[in-house]
């Protein structure tokens, strides 16, 4: 078997219906369909049962053990050589698993995502998005440019994410079952064990944003979230260089316009960097209430360095 879809779902049978088609569309014998619903209360069930493909795996939980949880479980359960993820809302564009297929073919590559198409429920658009403006594999031996950057942060969306199976450390995993991106550790631990990973530039899949969400939290509670991406840094850090950390806490900090949670972390930081990249964050974005409020947290951070 080369490639599982995985499919982790909840109280999404209006969705689900065209995810499941969107996959079984492709007529090759090398893929699965996993669909692990986490013990929905709506018609999920009857909506895969009445799904009839040999490729096609379903599994309820008894309980609802969390969407983070059901996530990894689902992983574990794949029997391909890779694991594509397709959450459940979402849907594969004609001709996706072939270029997903043919990409694991021609690279020897570990762990890479997709660009998507993004419709925005509430405004009715639709978008292309890209992380990396070309196909790519990379490793962080040869990564100059830290490119990693952008796939990193890009892995907080789990559709379009396609990675191998056999060689994930789940026992580290497991270590991220209570932050809300598990997918973004993954990533890391490629990287950071030197495995080549990626980027396919082609719109794979369909990703649907601004609909409602069962995860437990709110999109827009960017502390919480960030806090989830930024441990996973920190869990990392002993891989990087001080000149790749640094670039990679900018990425984070100036780039996404977050600010580290933890920091009391951020010592070994060059202050006087720090500081001159700030103020042109703050030249480029005006100052703003939100800028000053990250001003004053920063120079109190750099007071507390000196």
């Amino acid at each position: 078997m080369k490639l599982s879809i995985c499919i982790p779902t909840y109280n999404r049978a209006e969705y689900l219906r065209k995810a499941v088609s969107s996959v079984l569309a492709y007529n090759g014998d090398e893929i699965e369909l996993i669909v692990q619903d986490n013990c929905s209360i709506d018609n999920t069930s009857a909506v895969v049962k009445s799904i009839h493909d040999t490729r096609l795996k379903y599994y309820r939980n008894d309980v609802n053990i969390g969407a983070i949880k059901n996530v990894i479980d689902i992983i574990k359960k794949a029997n391909g050589e890779y694991v594509f993820l397709l959450t459940d809302d979402d849907y594969l564009l004609p001709g996706a698993i072939e270029e997903v297929l043919k990409f694991i073919n021609q690279n020897d590559i570990y762990f890479f995502r997709t660009d998507l198409l993004i419709y925005l429920c509430n405004q009715k658009k639709t978008y292309y998005r890209s992380y990396i403006d070309s196909s790519l594999v990379f490793n962080f031996d040869n990564d100059k440019k830290l490119l990693f950057n952008n796939l990193f942060f890009s892995c907080h969306v789990l559709t379009g994410l396609c990675f191998k199976k056999n060689i994930i450390d789940f026992n580290m995993l497991n270590n991220f079952e209570n932050n809300w991106y598990p997918q973004m550790s993954l990533a890391a631990q490629f990287y950071f064990n030197k495995k080549n990973v990626g980027y396919l530039a082609e719109p794979i899949a369909m990703h649907i944003w601004e609909n409602e969400t069962y995860w437990g939290i709110n999109n827009d509670s960017q502390e919480i979230l960030c806090k989830s991406m930024f441990d996973i840094i920190l869990e990392y850090k002993r891989y990087l260089s001080y000149d790749k950390l640094k670039k990679m806490i900018y990425y984070f900090t100036f780039d996404n316009k977050h600010l580290p949670y933890k920091l009391d972390e951020l010592k070994f930081i060059d202050k006087c960097i720090l500081k001159i990249k700030f103020h042109f964050y703050m030249f480029l974005n005006g100052i703003n209430y939100y800028a000053r409020k990250i001003y004053n947290k920063i120079i109190s951070f750099i007071d507390m360095v000196k």
